[in-house]
């Protein structure tokens, strides 16, 4: 695809032409890093809300957009009209996605504070395991001196 002069320093364009033929994998990654240096910016919301697949997806970018400009006319505008596609009875509802639309550079940033709990829980075993451990005997050994009993 060729990529005029001003779509490099503007991603939209390109990301608009990605998700109108339907590569909207990498639409996705133009389109989260436009989000992640402006959240604000509302037609990259609506643009990326189209690479989703699933109305659950859809919706959650653009509760996310709502979030990021809650007064926006357009974003709330696009949210309300979502919700009323979402089915009326929740058995009918799908389930919700099992990965939920992130921003780019993002990956397992929610690990690290499990890890540093996990440290610090071992950390905190071992000293108490440490503090507990005694030696084997803590008599002191008996004198080699040689003692005598007269009857």
């Amino acid at each position: 695809m060729y990529i005029k002069g001003d779509m490099l320093a503007n991603p939209l364009p390109q990301a608009i032409l990605l998700v109108k033929a339907g590569r909207h994998a990498e639409a996705r990654e133009l389109l989260e890093r436009l989000l992640q240096a402006d959240p604000r910016d509302v037609a990259a919301w609506m643009w990326y809300a189209e690479t989703w697949p699933a109305l659950p997806q859809k919706l959650q970018v653009l509760q996310a957009c709502a979030r990021h400009n809650p007064d926006h006319p357009l974003a709330v505008r696009a949210l309300a009209a979502l919700r009323a596609q979402q089915p009326a009875s929740p058995e009918l509802a799908p389930p919700p996605p099992s990965v939920r639309p992130r921003l780019a550079g993002r990956r397992g940033a929610g690990l690290w504070p499990i890890i540093i709990v996990l440290a610090v829980l071992a950390s905190a075993l071992l000293i108490v395991w440490l503090w507990r451990a005694k030696p084997a005997s803590t008599e002191q050994p008996p004198d080699k001196t040689f003692v005598i009993h007269f009857r």
